[in-house]
């Protein structure tokens, strides 16, 4: 049994309120950018206790290599395991939720569990996907969508909701 939590940067770790800091003005691979501290510190509670493996679930994974990423998570305190496929497949023409999914049907077992944290609404359809059937049997592993404010970032009853579930 395994444990994932698929990772969105913009909102949950880079809410826009702290676009006002400066540093934060013009992020690039040589000037990573300062995530919201208490997003820092509430993902590596949850990775931790639950012994997690990451997947980054963001369209930052368009500009930025997997070593690249990794790289920022580190420069801000975010101490991860990673899964070996720590990126959701990446296509113009899907959602979020579509690409979440087709990393669990090619990536989990039996009795995995997930949370994804994101504040893209697409994610809402994951649970109702799972439990109505619409993943088939191809996906066997459960979670749900922590819905992160795009705008305030992650909140204590987010850090509630993905400790509970």
């Amino acid at each position: 049994m395994t444990n994932y939590i698929f990772v969105d940067i913009d909102g949950p770790l880079l809410p826009a309120k702290l676009q006002l800091l400066h540093q934060n003005r013009k992020t690039g691979k040589e000037n990573p950018p300062v995530f919201d501290q208490f997003a820092v510190l509430c993902f590596n509670l949850w990775a931790k206790y639950s012994d997690a493996q990451i997947v980054f679930s963001t369209n930052w994974a368009l500009n930025y290599s997997v070593d690249g990423l990794k790289y920022i998570m580190d420069v801000n305190g975010l101490d991860f395991k990673y899964s070996s496929d720590c990126v959701t497949p990446k296509r113009f023409t899907s959602n979020r939720h579509i690409e979440i999914m087709d990393w669990l049907r090619h990536n989990s077992d039996e009795g995995d569990t997930f949370i994804v944290v994101d504040d893209d609404q697409d994610c809402r359809h994951i649970e109702e996907m799972l439990n109505d059937g619409q993943a088939g049997n191809e996906i066997k592993a459960r979670g749900k969508w922590i819905d992160v404010d795009f705008t305030n970032g992650l909140s204590l009853q987010n850090f509630i909701d993905g400790v509970d579930a």
